[in-house]
């Protein structure tokens, strides 16, 4: 179940998330990269998950660790956990996958776009709910983008801090027994950045 749990939380944290500003700041600011994307840089994430009545089934921590670069078209990217390549653009936080060879196995995208404005539809339906909501999980407060991705199953919600990354990640499903509910809640505990 953990590796499970583990597998489907990295996964979409990769396809999904959000971002933040650590305590009492006036708002996030964009004068510093979303993610800061740099091998070595790391961030943990308690892992909770939830049955349709919202019970705490169980509880895991993942690491996320910038392990690789590799310069592609003109731009450094960096890979996270082995999996997924992520840059920094003057637009926001891109993603691509690389197939063994490094060629490209989907072309890039635009994940978290950055800066932006609460309301801003971009993508496959992925919509700034804000741009300073205040966050708060086991490695403080922080005031966070938040995007929301409604075009796949499940949706997500994820928090991202300027300067920071990642801050929490809530996930969605929806059965035909209970509807909507939240399957998982990533937040981070902790983070190094070099």
């Amino acid at each position: 179940m953990k590796s499970a749990m583990l597998i489907l939380f990295v996964g979409i944290t990769v396809v999904m998330c959000s971002s933040c500003k650590k305590t009492n700041p006036v708002g996030p600011s964009n004068t510093q990269p979303l993610w800061p994307l740099k091998v070595g840089n790391s961030w943990t994430f308690r892992v909770i998950a939830f049955d349709p009545t919202g019970a705490i089934i169980d509880t895991t921590y993942v690491p996320e660790l910038v392990n690789a670069d590799t310069l592609f078209e003109g731009n450094m990217w960096y890979q996270i956990n082995g999996q997924e390549f992520y840059t920094n653009k003057s637009d926001g936080i891109w993603t691509m996958r690389f197939s063994t060879y490094y060629i490209a196995s989907y072309p890039p995208n635009l994940l978290w776009k950055y800066p932006a404005n609460a309301g801003e539809i971009y993508g496959d339906s992925t919509t700034v709910k804000s741009t300073n909501v205040s966050v708060t999980v086991p490695s403080g407060t922080y005031v966070c983008y938040e995007y929301y991705l409604s075009n796949s199953e499940p949706a997500s919600i994820n928090y991202v801090c300027p300067g920071i990354g990642i801050i929490a990640t809530d996930v969605y499903l929806y059965t035909s027994g209970t509807g909507v509910f939240r399957q998982f809640r990533g937040e981070l505990t902790a983070y190094t950045l070099k």
